[in-house]
């Protein structure tokens, strides 16, 4: 938390450029408030999985698409937002996805049907992108260097605090109420923002055009940043995956019935929000970002052994220590791929959001093939593979000495 207090106490003029103190400040706290709203939306189903299969009749895999349609659009919209946030002011597009986000929260109550609930889920998975792309432009063009590093570090930060909040949140909602009532509540607590987006600065847009896909390709191929963004999307892939079928093992080993308690086993992000907040001392202890990254993916390899013991106190330890590895190597690479880019901020972060959920989505979903044919230990062989190849991926980097 040290480093939230340094950007709101000294940093905020950076982000804002007024004249008053108090107004900025709100304007950010406002901003990192919808930060932790947004992703709450993007897993709040998250716990629910077995009572939404019980409600609707589905198998695990087609279950575990009412997470992978709200992440899915995150993998292709940022390519579209990111010009689009250099045209169009950041309030207005907040403001506007803030109104419809509550409107999907009351289709999702309402519905009875489990297409169209993915139908409101996928349209929460395109309003998503336009908060998160919004919000890490403007930070983007407010800092450099160093301040960029941290601003986005608290950024990241409060994304791992929503994802936790979500999850924590709809499982207790659902346990008290329904699953209904849970994702409601979850869509529409953005409007709370509302009052500080109204009285938010309108930015002049930064005359943005639409940019082909081969200026995207011609971003990875800076020195670096097609490394970092690979090993971003590797390390969502396999943390996705565990995340999402984690109820199911839980119901495997007959505790995956009270949603709360499913809710409680992602504790562990609140571990991962401690290192995000901290980003920048952690990274002068190990000697720079590589090193970092390193001793995060660390963390995967004996946890996913760990996860192997059919207990739930194993799972949870393994989860706890893993959303701590995945975070303390997550944290720094945004600021990473913006400074190593040399594309417009809007594009190079709705690049990176692109890959980063590509690989999020893709392993909240394909994995339940693996699991519903061979087990959830294969799905263990599987992740480790890939967390290996991430390590050789950032070893490789450490040696070119880009960063």
């Amino acid at each position: 938390m040290a480093e939230l207090w340094h950007l709101h106490g000294h940093g905020l003029p950076q982000f804002f450029h007024r004249p008053s103190r108090r107004p900025d400040a709100w304007t950010m706290l406002a901003l990192l408030y919808l930060v932790v709203c947004t992703l709450g939306i993007l897993y709040a189903p998250q716990p629910l999985l077995n009572v939404l299969g019980a409600e609707f009749g589905t198998s695990k895999t087609t279950t575990a698409l009412a997470v992978t349609c709200g992440m899915f659009p995150l993998a292709v919209a940022p390519l579209l937002y990111g010009p689009l946030v250099s045209m169009i002011p950041a309030r207005r597009l907040l403001l506007f996805a803030t109104l419809l986000l509550a409107a999907t929260g009351v289709g999702l109550y309402l519905t009875r049907s489990f297409a169209l609930l993915l139908v409101f889920r996928v349209v929460q998975g395109m309003l998503v992108p336009v908060m998160m792309t919004a919000i890490m432009a403007h930070i983007s063009r407010q800092c450099q260097g160093a301040e960029l590093q941290r601003a986005l570090a608290v950024y990241i930060g409060c994304t791992v605090l929503g994802g936790f909040l979500g999850r924590a949140g709809s499982g207790a909602l659902s346990s008290l109420v329904d699953w209904r009532f849970s994702l409601l509540v979850m869509a529409i607590l953005p409007l709370l923002a509302l009052p500080a987006l109204f009285k938010m600065s309108v930015e002049r847009g930064a005359g943005g055009r639409w940019h082909p896909f081969r200026e995207y390709l011609a971003g990875l191929r800076d020195p670096g940043v097609g490394s970092v963004v690979l090993v971003e999307a590797l390390m969502f892939f396999v943390f996705g995956g565990i995340s999402n079928f984690l109820p199911f093992r839980m119901a495997e080993l007959g505790q995956g019935e009270v949603e709360f308690v499913l809710g409680l086993m992602y504790t562990g992000y609140l571990l991962g929000a401690v290192v995000a907040f901290n980003s920048r001392r952690l990274t002068s202890w190990f000697g720079g970002p590589v090193h970092l990254m390193l001793a995060g993916l660390a963390c995967y390899l004996p946890m996913l052994l760990l996860m192997a013991v059919p207990s739930s106190i194993a799972l949870f330890v393994g989860m706890s220590v893993i959303c701590l590895g995945q975070f303390t190597a997550h944290s720094n690479a945004p600021g990473l791929v913006n400074r190593l880019s040399t594309l417009d901020k809007g594009m190079i972060n709705g690049l990176y959001l692109t890959c980063y959920y590509s690989g999020g989505s893709l392993g909240s979903w394909l994995p339940g093939y693996v699991f519903h044919d061979y087990g959830w230990n294969a799905c263990l062989l599987l992740f480790a593979a890939l967390i290996v190849v991430a390590m050789g991926l950032v070893w490789r980097l450490n040696r070119q000495q880009l960063i």
